[in-house]
């Protein structure tokens, strides 16, 4: 038996409705995870290629639908949108980057600064009193 347009057009609008809270809810949980490591999460141009392209479907199905035009058109677009959200969220290269604390670079990059830095700070202290002294020279002559 053949089903009829409006039929189709239920089990589609069924369908869109849990399929786009799935995409939002997906949207959603990615956004505040950027959001939230937005300093220690590597995004690479690919993976923010294909979250762009997740976005932009979302929003022409909305778009389509928001114009009356048949449910069905905007499922595929939405389930495209699903597709590459799950590709975001499954590819290995969004991932954290390791954390380092402040006492780390402390540790790694004081023994290579410190001798660079210490005679330059006594050099400047010497060169500071000596200024001072020629000044107050000056200023009794």
């Amino acid at each position: 038996e053949n089903l009829s347009f409006w039929e189709l057009e239920s089990i589609a609008r069924k369908l869109y409705s849990s399929s786009l809270e799935t995409a939002l809810f997906e949207t959603d949980a990615l956004m505040a995870l950027l959001h939230q490591h937005a300093g220690t999460l590597a995004l690479p141009t690919e993976v923010a290629h294909e979250l762009n392209n997740a976005t932009h479907l979302l929003r022409q199905s909305i778009s389509l639908i928001e114009k009356g035009f048949p449910v069905i058109y905007a499922t595929s677009l939405l389930h495209g949108s699903l597709q590459h959200l799950e590709s975001v969220k499954n590819d290995h290269r969004f991932f954290e980057l390791p954390y380092f604390a402040p006492d780390h670079y402390l540790a790694v990059f004081s023994p290579l600064v410190l001798p660079l830095l210490l005679p330059m700070i006594v050099g400047l202290v010497r060169e500071v009193k000596r200024f001072r002294e020629l000044q107050n020279k000056v200023d009794r002559c």
